[in-house]
């Protein structure tokens, strides 16, 4: 499967990507919110478990490459919420950027692109998005994209570690809708939708200007 956008194109694994990847794995400012760098054997067997998903067709993160100079810049996609979660089963966007590619808009890109393909694809009415409270880069994508914020379901990893819950609704982004919204800049920050529900909306969120290490979508901390 290949996802094109302006700048990008999210692309199935293939070996090319085995040692850029391990290499963004290994960053320890890229890592900062997956309790620190992989090792080399962790790195791998998580690629390798990517590589075999693509090989299968199966919904799962892409690499993302740009398309002016076919640069790897890290992953990002729709995929399976880890069963052990609170909010499994369902489906999750993610994302993970080498550091040099910090900044560019091109986790906001990638992400708006993997969420209208999701939509397509699946009869899903929702995509979460979870991190770490402190996760101020991925929390910025996440306003960027128009995600709302559901406190009802934040939880809690096995780790101990608290994680907050965003959601990406199909009228946001489904068939014969945009897959982006128009945001007002001002001193607040960017707004996202409220979101057309019976019950109580989750409230948009307000973004966080990006500041420490990491960036972390909703790949939790446990995945191998």
């Amino acid at each position: 499967m290949i996802i094109e956008t302006e700048r990008l194109t999210l692309n199935t694994w293939t070996p090319t990507e085995r040692d850029p990847f391990i290499a963004m794995c290994a960053d320890p400012e890229v890592m900062h919110d997956y309790g620190g760098p992989w090792d080399r054997a962790r790195a791998i067997a998580r690629f390798d478990r990517l590589l075999s998903t693509s090989e299968r067709g199966n919904i799962d993160k892409l690499a993302i490459r740009r398309k002016d100079d076919a640069a790897f810049l890290g992953w990002c996609g729709v995929s399976q919420i880890w069963p052990t979660l609170t909010l499994a089963p369902g489906l999750e966007v993610g994302w993970r950027l080498a550091r040099w590619a910090w900044g560019a808009g091109y986790a906001t890109e990638a992400a708006r692109a993997a969420l209208a393909e999701a939509f397509n694809r699946t009869d899903a009415p929702e995509v979460f998005s979870f991190t770490s409270p402190s996760n101020k880069r991925s929390l910025a994508v996440m306003g960027h994209l128009g995600l709302c914020r559901d406190e009802r379901r934040d939880f809690t990893y096995e780790d101990g570690n608290p994680a907050v819950v965003f959601v990406a609704l199909r009228e946001q982004f489904g068939p014969g809708h945009a897959a982006w919204a128009t945001f007002r800049d001002d001193s607040r920050g960017l707004g996202g939708p409220t979101p057309p529900r019976s019950e109580p909306a989750p409230t948009p969120l307000q973004p966080q200007t990006p500041s420490g290490p990491g960036v972390r979508g909703s790949s939790h901390q446990l995945a191998p």
